[in-house]
């Protein structure tokens, strides 16, 4: 079953005490509620005062920094990674090697526009610039996760064949009298 609230956020990066990677900024979503029931995974050194802050706005944050839970070898970190529902990154200095695994990776990306993120040509809805561009271009993503997962919930055989049954008859009314439901 789908959880409708689920959506897998990830970060691949060590955090600093200057802040550089604006690590703030997801405490500041938290905080206006834009993360929801989202589960953050985080996989970097440095993050523990943040994961503090950012559980008691309620957001479940998974993290291997070698504290909490052991830092994943390589091939463990590209598991992990697949899994996200959007990769993140926020700082804006020179970019960052996870970004490069989430893009071989295809993943839904939202990353700073610096750096060789550029090399990437990812579509303007992947990149932004200043936090509030961050704010909006993360809300859309997680809203368009939200309605495929709900539109994923809706579906159904019976309506899917029924769809199709009416289809073929529009394309072969005279087929009616030889189909027998």
């Amino acid at each position: 079953l789908l959880d409708l609230n689920e959506f897998r956020i990830g970060i691949v990066s060590k955090s600093y005490p200057d802040g550089r990677k604006n690590e703030n900024w997801l405490i500041d979503l938290a905080k206006k509620g834009h993360l929801g029931k989202s589960e953050l995974y985080i996989i970097g050194r440095g993050w523990g005062r943040h994961v503090k802050k950012l559980r008691k706005f309620g957001v479940d944050v998974k993290i291997f920094d070698d504290e909490e839970n052991t830092y994943p070898s390589y091939s463990e970190l590209i598991e992990i990674t697949k899994s996200f529902d959007l990769f993140i990154y926020l700082g804006f200095d020179e970019g960052s090697m996870g970004s490069l695994d989430a893009y071989i990776l295809d993943l839904n990306m939202l990353i700073s526009r610096q750096g060789f993120h550029m090399e990437f040509h990812l579509d303007d809805s992947s990149l932004f610039s200043t936090y509030r561009e961050f704010e909006q271009k993360f809300r859309s993503k997680r809203n368009v996760h939200l309605q495929r997962q709900q539109s994923l919930s809706d579906w159904k055989w019976e309506s899917t064949a029924e769809a199709l049954l009416e289809y073929w008859f529009q394309l072969k009314p005279d087929s009616h009298s030889r189909l027998s439901l």
